[in-house]
């Protein structure tokens, strides 16, 4: 999708990627689009991708790489830890809740 600022996100046009235009310090920051009718260049803020819903649940493999060499984060004893810290270098404290949902209560 295109952004045209005059127009609401609905009428914006839908383009497909022919190619990446590097600038001089060789970063990509604009794109050549194929539209209905035209190319256009655009910069890489004005594009967005297509939010299409993902339907379908199976895993598919791409390139040939099996799904199992994906690295999984896994918590194991020899994990480190780390205390959250906020942007201004404060540490989180985890609140300690009562927990009385949790339990079950016996009246006679």
């Amino acid at each position: 999708m295109i952004e045209e600022p005059s127009k609401k996100r609905v009428y914006w046009p839908l383009g497909k990627v022919i190619s990446l235009l590097p600038g001089r310090d060789g970063k990509v920051r604009t794109l050549k689009l194929k539209c209905k009718n035209s190319e256009l260049i655009r910069p890489i803020q004005r594009v967005y991708p297509l939010e299409v819903p993902f339907i379908n649940n199976e895993i598919v493999k791409i390139d040939g790489v099996p799904t199992s060499s994906v690295n999984e984060d896994k918590l194991t004893s020899n994990a480190v830890i780390k205390n959250k810290v906020t942007r201004s270098g404060r540490l989180v404290k985890i609140p300690e809740r009562l927990g009385l949902f949790n339990e079950s209560f016996i009246c006679f």
